[in-house]
């Protein structure tokens, strides 16, 4: 993406395709769109992309709520080119929201929002087909808004990271204090089937924690892994095994050099039993 291009500001995404010489060339230049609104640059410019769909955070200011963010989907349309066919907003709207997507996977996205003066976040499942319409071409709406308890909440973080992958969402609260001070905890939701809601099946918090471990600072989910990582240079590798992830391996690094100190785990992907 080229944040803050034209006079009056906003994102410019940029679409390169492999042609049949093995060359990646340019096929589309898309500004997103939302009725009423002004994009400009969101921090990160998070994107994700599956298959013939992909999301991007913007930071977006609507009449007198400015910064609440968005999350503008794309399709790959059949007559060629990419098309934006949704753009999604926190409902109600409020300023510093910062609503951005998190992951992307077939037809779900998971988006988060925060309460910048509180830190208290919220989580929303978006599947594509849910509300059609000439504004969303292809039904990406809101699934379902999942939040915690006020006790939970408050300063966790909740939705600083999260990840989706069929019927599964991890959900990252870095610095929820379980006990101490930011120790951190990592909620998984499971939803059986369209339309039955997402409820959460599992807490996981990091064995033995000490005050400003984060744990939840990255997750990357894939199919039966998930991978955790913590403020103090560990990733924690979990397995599902009988309905409930339980913990296999904890990694870190063999050696790195003294100034990048706690940046082991600082991103995370994960797919077909790759971690990197």
């Amino acid at each position: 993406t080229n944040p803050n291009l034209g006079t009056s500001g906003g994102q410019r995404i940029r679409v390169f395709e492999k042609n049949n010489s093995g060359e990646y060339q340019q096929v589309a230049f898309r500004t997103p769109s939302l009725p009423g609104s002004v994009f400009h640059s969101n921090d990160g410019n998070d994107i994700f992309i599956y298959e013939n769909d992909f999301v991007v955070g913007v930071d977006a200011t609507t009449g007198g709520d400015s910064n609440h963010g968005a999350a503008a989907f794309f399709t790959s349309a059949s007559s060629g080119g990419w098309q934006q066919v949704a753009a999604l907003t926190a409902s109600p709207l409020a300023d510093n929201q910062d609503f951005t997507p998190r992951a992307l996977y077939k037809d779900l996205s998971i988006c988060s929002s925060f309460d910048n003066t509180s830190n208290i976040g919220s989580v929303h499942i978006i599947r594509k087909g849910l509300n059609v319409s000439e504004a969303n071409s292809l039904g990406w709406a809101e699934e379902q808004k999942i939040t915690l308890s006020a006790a939970d909440a408050a300063f966790a973080l909740f939705g600083h990271r999260a990840d989706i992958y069929g019927t599964t969402a991890a959900v990252a609260a870095p610095s929820q204090d379980q006990g101490g001070t930011s120790r951190g905890a990592v909620y998984i939701y499971n939803s059986s089937s369209v339309g039955n809601g997402w409820t959460i099946s599992q807490t996981i918090v990091q064995p033995g924690a000490a005050d400003l471990d984060t744990f939840g600072r990255q997750v990357a989910l894939d199919r039966t892994t998930l991978a955790i990582s913590n403020a103090k240079n560990k990733v924690f590798i979990y397995e599902l095994e009988g309905g409930k992830w339980s913990q296999k391996q904890i990694l870190q690094p063999d050696t790195y050099p003294s100034a990048m100190t706690n940046t082991f785990g600082s991103t995370l992907s994960l797919h077909n039993n790759v971690l990197v």
